[in-house]
């Protein structure tokens, strides 16, 4: 017995022996990977692979983890790369907090413990900062939730992580979901919008509370930046609730501090029509550029050019940045914009074909409030909108095509297109709960369509709803600057529904009472006379037809030939006859009432050299008082294909390409 008690206690003392000895160990090796961590560069390769060294010589420490998720991190530009980073960040965490729970549980004990364990804490900060980051760009709010709370539990009495920020920005951002599709969310957007602005409000409240105790400890001005940043999501959510009053308060105090976003300030500026100033703040000097993430100004500055009629300007700002990202997040969103561009410059195929290149790509919302289902929905709205103008652009160039089996079979094929097309969209705003702030109140500036298209979305539908609907806008909306547009829309249902009186009424109402933006709102003031036009036709009231159609040719000429408003110009040729009767013979068989007369518009070519084959002319479009349209432009055309002849000069005609 005495043998066998001495035997265990040998035993026990070699074993505590080995133990210190391996704890020895891996302090010295610990301190070693401590020592070379200060060395590396995250951006480099030799990271990843000096990562892998520290965790071959000790496994159960966090750092070589934490580096290897670090590197991924930093290097990740798409949905899979953020989700390679998550696992060993995650290991790194829990390694972390396994190891120094305590010490961090007790980290503003006191000034010596705070400095003793300041490294485990930063440590961890940049972890969660990582991983909140990754889990935000692979649609993982839950998890996000569960490691916000954890590390919210520790009650750290400065918030050097966010906590209220990052909470309130998942409430916002996931408004549309509800406690069935994610647990912590609430039920319906009016309440998750509650949670997020109460999360700001817990942020803000903390900060007072500690406020004294943290002054203390790092200097009287330690409060500004926290409560900054809350402000920055403050000025996003109260512009989201139309509280416009208080999103200037916020953007105003971030401006007087130097840490504005001036393309978020842009947004609220874009909301309330204010267009020469949004096109200012979202002006790409005005932000910084951040790589493998979308750079907003770059997707709404082209829509504020597209409504100023800058359609050629859009076209190559979007090409410039898809030139210079290439297919780095962004370039999703960078073609829908150019899509949009060449839409409203009337260049239907290449409109659908970066369309398609958008459709084919999976974009990363990084740093943005866009999200998956907006980019897919968009993408349905501007194919309605190119199919809706292809169909008209068939007729427009074929007056009989419905005597053609080529173009009979070429309009029925745009709409079954259309109508599956339009099906599917109508779907998706059925289920979209967030319809109302993002569909029908035009302008929103979380919205990624224009006014024009949800014309394109809602045309077919429901109109008295929509009457009685845009009324409620008009009597309640507080955007002065965007009643009009509201009151175009419902002039637009009232002359779909038939009701041509009350939709003269709207639209006399807005040409002699409304202010307008002459530079800024082109696209709104082509759509006024188009509408206007179209009224004045159906009374038979040729000569205000005439007068509407040319000031339509005059602010946005793209717009008159998918317009449906009657098309009467005259033709002038100068150069060889022969070539002047083929092109002519082309171009009679377009909807385009060609006169001989005067008072009309003009479409000038002058034939520069011909042979039988082809020609070379120089295009040129005047208005009523010979003012010219556009720039001259020059063409080679086949003399023996018709419908290129009557293709190519009305586009030219009308400022449609380069």
């Amino acid at each position: 017995m005495v043998r066998a008690k001495r035997y265990v206690g040998f035993l026990s003392l070699l074993i505590l022996c080995l133990v210190n000895t391996v704890r020895a160990q891996n302090f010295d090796t610990r301190r070693t990977i401590d020592q070379q961590r200060t060395t590396i560069d995250i951006s480099k390769d030799e990271a990843l692979a000096q990562a892998r060294e520290f965790i071959r010589m000790d496994s159960t420490y966090y750092v070589g983890y934490m580096i290897e998720g670090q590197y991924l991190y930093n290097h990740a530009s798409d949905y899979q790369g953020f989700l390679y980073a998550i696992e060993p960040l995650m290991k790194a965490k829990n390694r972390l907090l396994r190891e120094n729970h305590e010490a961090l549980s007790n980290q503003f004990l006191s000034m010596a413990q705070f400095t003793d364990n300041l490294q485990h804490f930063q440590d961890y900060m940049l972890l969660a900062n990582n991983l909140t980051e990754c889990y935000n760009n692979t649609d993982q709010p839950d998890k996000n939730i569960q490691m916000i709370d954890q590390l919210d539990s520790f009650n750290f009495r400065k918030d050097y992580f966010g906590v209220a920020s990052h909470k309130a920005w998942i409430y916002h951002r996931y408004r549309t979901f509800t406690s069935r599709d994610y647990s912590f969310l609430k039920n319906s957007i009016a309440e998750n919008e509650r949670a997020a602005l109460d999360w700001c409000n817990i942020g803000l409240q903390r900060i007072d509370e500690n406020k004294d105790q943290n002054d203390a400890w790092f200097g009287p001005n330690q409060a500004a930046m926290d409560q900054l940043t809350i402000f920055h999501y403050l000025a996003l959510l109260t512009t989201y609730n139309k509280q416009y009053d208080s999103s200037n308060f916020y953007y105003q105090a971030l401006e007087k501090s130097g840490i504005i976003s001036w393309n978020n300030y842009g947004g609220l500026q874009l909301e309330v029509g204010n267009f020469a100033t949004a096109i200012q703040y979202y002006s790409p000097e005005m932000n910084p550029q951040f790589e493998h993430m979308l750079q907003e100004p770059y997707y709404y500055s082209p829509e504020l050019l597209v409504y100023k009629g800058a359609t050629k300007e859009a076209i190559q700002m979007t090409k410039g940045i898809i030139q210079q990202n290439g297919s780095m997040p962004g370039f999703g969103w960078y073609n829908i914009a150019l899509a949009r561009s060449y839409l409203y410059d009337g260049q239907l195929d290449s409109c659908a074909l970066a369309l398609n290149k958008a459709e084919n790509f999976r974009e990363v919302s990084i740093g943005t409030t866009l999200t998956e289902k907006q980019y897919k929905f968009t993408i349905q709205v501007l194919r309605v909108a190119q199919l809706n103008r292809a169909i008209v652009w068939e007729k427009f160039t074929h007056k009989n095509w419905w005597y053609s089996p080529k173009h009979l079979f070429t309009v029925l094929k745009l709409k079954i297109q259309r109508f599956f097309a339009k099906y599917v969209l109508s779907n998706t705003v059925k289920h979209d709960p967030d319809r109302e702030r993002m569909v029908y109140d035009l302008f929103c500036s979380e919205t990624t369509i224009t006014f024009d298209e949800v014309w394109d979305l809602l045309q077919g539908f429901n109109d008295n709803y929509f009457i009685k609907k845009y009324d409620g806008y008009i009597a309640n909306d507080k955007r002065t600057n965007i009643t009009k547009y509201f009151k175009l829309l419902k002039a637009k249902f009232q002359l779909e529904n038939g009701d041509r009186k009350d939709a003269e009424a709207t639209i006399d109402d807005l040409v002699h009472n409304s202010q307008f933006d002459p530079d800024n709102e082109k696209l709104f003031i082509g759509r006024l006379y188009e509408v206007a036009a179209q009224l004045y036709d159906e009374k038979g009231d040729s000569k205000t037809v005439a007068f509407y159609q040319n000031e339509l040719l005059k602010v946005y000429p793209q717009l008159l030939p998918f317009s449906g408003v009657d098309c009467t110009f005259k033709l002038q040729f100068n150069g060889d006859e022969n070539a002047a009767n083929v092109i002519t013979s082309a171009l009679n068989k377009s909807q385009v009432n060609w006169k001989d007369r005067e008072s009309i518009p003009i479409v000038n070519i002058n034939i520069e050299s011909s042979d039988d084959k082809k020609a070379e002319v120089l295009i040129e479009t005047s208005d009523i008082e010979n003012k010219p349209i556009g720039d001259v432009t020059k063409i080679s055309i086949d003399l023996n294909d018709k419908d290129m002849i009557t293709q190519s000069i009305l586009q030219k005609a009308f400022a449609i390409g380069d």
